[in-house]
């Protein structure tokens, strides 16, 4: 039993290395080098060393390679940030001011902030209202 643990956790080692250098090869390739913006674009991963002195084939790297070789302060690697800021919506299905609009999604004010490449699911309650005017169906 142990010897089956021991392999499996060899061949996630193993993976996880792979994934890394493939990676690591994307924020180094020739496009992720060109500049902040395309570097950034290459994989979520990838980070950007703001020293324009840095040493080195790329200013572009894994945030984890540049220990040592770029300050921790002039590294940039934005994060993906979904924030469901305070609501000051009516309810689900009631009307808004001007007695027709009918709420009908919630949250209804998210703020995103995005890194290239990232993805981040979230869930929302949706009412559908059948009789509200421009609410169309169709059922087979």
């Amino acid at each position: 039993m142990k010897s089956h643990i021991y392999s499996l956790l060899a061949l996630f080692i193993v993976i996880a290395d792979v994934f890394a250098k493939d990676v690591r090869k994307l924020c180094t390739n020739t496009l992720g080098s060109r500049s902040c913006g395309q570097c950034i674009k290459q994989h979520p991963d990838c980070a950007w060393c703001l020293d324009p002195h840095l040493v080195g084939p790329s200013r572009c790297d894994l945030k984890s390679e540049f220990q040592g070789k770029c300050a921790p302060s002039l590294i940039y690697s934005p994060t993906t940030e979904v924030r469901i800021v305070p609501q000051n919506n009516l309810p689900l299905g009631s009307k808004q001011a001007d007695g027709v609009t009918i709420v009908q999604l919630e949250p209804q004010q998210v703020v995103l902030r995005m890194k290239p490449g990232n993805h981040k699911f979230y869930n929302y309650l949706i009412s559908y209202l059948i009789s509200h005017p421009n609410f169309v169906t169709s059922m087979k």
